[in-house]
């Protein structure tokens, strides 16, 4: 089993391949950088009046979404691109859930 030392330095190894530049704790410059399409507004706003720091730089901490290993950008790219139109349909059309 891998040290997590070891997953964030093939994550660092990973991200600089693609040309992105962590910084040693496997920050990006933006949580832009860790997404793969802007978010929705709607999933924006919800993560603005979350309490996790997400988004947003403290000053004590990079903002959570900008790390190579943050599960919320994870979710992000899998789950934020079902919020647009797929084939024509809405991902909570499609599961009869109201926004």
């Amino acid at each position: 089993m891998l040290s997590k030392s070891q997953l964030l330095f093939q994550q660092c190894q990973w991200a600089e391949a693609l040309g992105l530049k962590p910084d040693a704790r496997g920050y990006l410059a933006t949580v832009e950088g860790n997404l793969l399409q802007p978010l929705n507004e709607s999933t924006r706003k919800a993560f603005e009046n979350g309490s996790g720091s997400e988004l947003q730089d403290t000053p004590s901490r990079p903002a959570k979404m900008r790390a190579l290993h943050s599960s919320s950008a994870l979710a992000v790219n899998f789950f934020d691109s079902w919020h647009y139109s797929f084939l024509g349909l809405n991902i909570t059309e499609g599961l009869n859930l109201s926004e």
